[in-house]
């Protein structure tokens, strides 16, 4: 974690604010972000655990700035877009869905 944190300061420069936070614990209710960009751990040995991607998207939602972006960066099998529109059912199955009207997506 301290070595993505210092690189992605060594790559916004004085351009981002960084932060190592378990989830939201350190940033506060008040604070709005332009983008927040994150790459959030999926398993828990070698279970998936969209747990902390959950939790990014909910605070997402409280914590961007109007016009804001999340960007999420994961693997191709994830699927994020379920996970954006909160597909997931009681069970932790993950339902269908898109990422956005028009069904497209993005991979890098």
């Amino acid at each position: 974690d301290a070595v993505a944190l210092e690189a992605a300061r060594y790559n916004l420069g004085d351009a981002a604010i960084t932060m190592l936070s378990d989830g939201w614990t350190k940033v506060d209710e008040s604070d709005h972000f332009d983008w927040i960009v994150s790459n959030p751990p999926l398993h828990r040995g070698s279970v998936h655990d969209f747990t902390v991607c959950l939790q990014l998207i909910d605070g997402a939602a409280r914590h961007l700035a109007p016009g804001g972006s999340l960007w999420i960066v994961t693997q191709n099998h994830v699927p994020l877009g379920p996970l954006l529109q909160g597909g997931v059912g009681e069970d932790g199955a993950v339902e269908a869905g898109a990422t956005d009207s028009t069904g497209a997506g993005m991979r890098w």
